[in-house]
């Protein structure tokens, strides 16, 4: 089995070495030069096609970004103008019920005044009877 082994080996070492040979004396005739040329040129084409589709990608995805980041920017400023609307009306609600519960206070305030000077009068006018 080792015998064959090398037997194989030896016939995949030379039949590598034939194709190689091969390839090499087709690639310096005149039509493998003409073959490796437009290999050559089609390679640095897929190249150009290449780096020019990955640049065209990378304008789009900054353009997206931009416009993500502009419409990200206005929306945001669109909730802090409502947060800042909201808060004005809320601000005025309290203001005016404040003042309206000011407004109550101080009446309250007035008519025990008025009671009380009523309640000295009152009073005087009793201490003045006996």
């Amino acid at each position: 089995m080792n015998n064959q082994k090398k037997r194989s080996n030896t016939i995949l070492l030379l039949t590598g070495a034939i194709v190689g040979a091969a390839a090499t004396y087709y690639l310096t005739t005149p039509k493998g030069k003409e073959l490796t040329k437009k290999l050559v040129d089609k390679t640095k084409e897929a190249g150009e096609t290449i780096a020019s589709t990955a640049a065209e990608l990378k304008e789009q995805a900054t353009e997206k970004i931009e416009h993500l980041s502009v419409s990200m920017k206005a929306k945001t400023n669109d909730i802090i103008n409502q947060s800042s609307d909201q808060y004005d009306i809320v601000k005025n609600k309290l203001t005016s019920k404040a003042e309206d519960v000011m407004g109550e206070a101080q009446n309250r305030l007035d008519d025990i005044s008025i009671g009380m000077d009523k309640a000295k009068k009152a009073i005087k006018n009793s201490s003045l009877l006996n």
